[in-house]
């Protein structure tokens, strides 16, 4: 949930490469295979996000598993542990140790985290 909230902050979003989120459209995590977070952003095209606590080496499964999702008008997103900030294969690569600490040093971030503890 951390992810997707972080996301909806422009400053964020502009640091990897996205845009931001502005509706969820199913519920987080655990609801779709392959897919914690299924989202439009603020263009109104589909962001489709897989999080992950492994690093880019060990998370290659799941990132194998975004590929089918794939579309002309759909973003692909891999949250994981990782220093890069890059792409492979069409699929945005983004370390989850980042977006964490980006979005705890603003107020909002750090008061939802608070409010979340």
């Amino acid at each position: 949930m951390l992810c997707a909230e972080a996301l909806r902050v422009p400053e964020i979003a502009a640091q990897f490469g996205l845009t931001p989120i502005q509706h969820l459209l199913f519920p987080i995590g655990r609801t779709r295979k392959d897919i914690d977070i299924d989202a439009l952003d603020t263009k109104g095209e589909r962001i489709l996000i897989q999080v992950t606590f492994l690093t880019l080496e060990a998370a290659a499964r799941k990132l194998a598993a975004l590929v089918p999702y794939a579309a002309p008008s759909t973003k692909l997103v891999l949250i994981c542990r990782t220093s890069a900030v890059d792409s492979v294969g069409g699929i945005r690569i983004v370390s989850l140790d980042k977006i964490f600490s980006l979005f705890a040093a603003l107020p909002t971030g750090d008061a939802w985290l608070k409010a979340t503890r």
